[in-house]
C-alpha cells in the first residue's frame, strides 16, 4: 500500500473512508466507509449500516491519503483508491447490482 500526507495504517483504524475505485484517471464510485485495520491488515466495511456483514481486504496496490481540506467532511477522514477489480471494487460493483436489481 503507498500512503501519502503523513499517513500511516494506523491513523485509518475505526475512522470513516472514501473508497475511491479508480481505472486509470476515471473515478468510477466513491463510496463512504468503516477501516478496520487488524493484524496490519486493513479492510473495509463497506456498508457501515450492517456492520461486520461487507468486509474486503483492501490490495497490496492500493493507494491511501488523508482528506483533502477541500473535500466535503461527509467523505470521511481519508480516502483508499483501489481498481474496480480489486476485492473491495468487485464487492462494491456486485452490491450496486443487487441494489439496483431490487429496484
Amino acid at each position: 500500500m503507498q500512503f501519502l500526507n503523513d499517513t500511516k495504517l494506523d491513523d485509518l483504524s475505526q475512522k470513516k473512508v472514501s473508497l475511491i475505485l479508480r481505472s486509470g484517471s476515471n473515478v468510477v464510485n466513491v463510496v463512504v466507509c468503516s477501516a478496520i485495520v487488524r493484524d496490519g491488515n486493513l479492510f473495509l466495511d463497506c456498508i457501515p449500516k450492517r456492520p461486520g456483514k461487507y468486509i474486503a481486504k483492501v490490495p497490496d496496490d492500493a493507494v491511501i491519503s488523508r482528506r483533502n481540506e477541500s473535500a466535503p467532511e461527509h467523505l470521511g477522514d481519508f480516502c483508499v483508491i483501489v481498481d474496480p477489480e480489486s476485492e473491495p471494487g468487485k464487492l462494491i460493483s456486485s452490491l450496486s447490482a443487487a441494489k439496483h436489481k431490487m429496484n
